[in-house]
């Protein structure tokens, strides 16, 4: 079931909880509904998942393949490729604080655009 097939995920990824439903924008309680096949997640909710995280939809909804998809360096650009092999050299805690540090950069390239659309609007 997809509720497992997201336990396995997170378990995989080394991930808490609490750190997943962050990424999903939904309650932890939620998120422990859908694991353990008490609820099935929302439209929404798929999409986040399929948005913010490296999973295969084709594992995700059919145990069919692999669980994560492959980037491809023949389809990455250089700094993809040049950043994914920084990556794999980490810790997961290091892995955790650039993740962190790349979303508060957008977080802030999000609130730029806004007060200048607003001083130019």
């Amino acid at each position: 079931m997809i509720g497992s097939r997201i336990r396995r995920y997170r378990e995989f990824k080394k991930l808490k909880g609490i750190e997943l439903s962050k990424i999903l924008d939904i309650s932890s309680g939620t998120l422990s509904d859908v694991e353990n096949n008490k609820n099935s997640p929302s439209a929404d909710t798929l999409s986040k998942f399929i948005k913010e995280t490296d999973i295969n939809i084709d594992w995700l909804l059919t145990g069919e393949g692999d669980m994560v998809k492959s980037i491809c360096a023949e389809t990455a650009d250089p700094y993809e490729v040049r950043i994914l092999g920084m990556l794999r050299g980490m810790d997961d805690d290091t892995k955790r604080r650039v993740e962190a540090d790349i979303q508060e950069k957008e977080l802030l390239m999000k609130l730029r655009k806004q007060v200048e659309d607003k001083e130019a609007g």
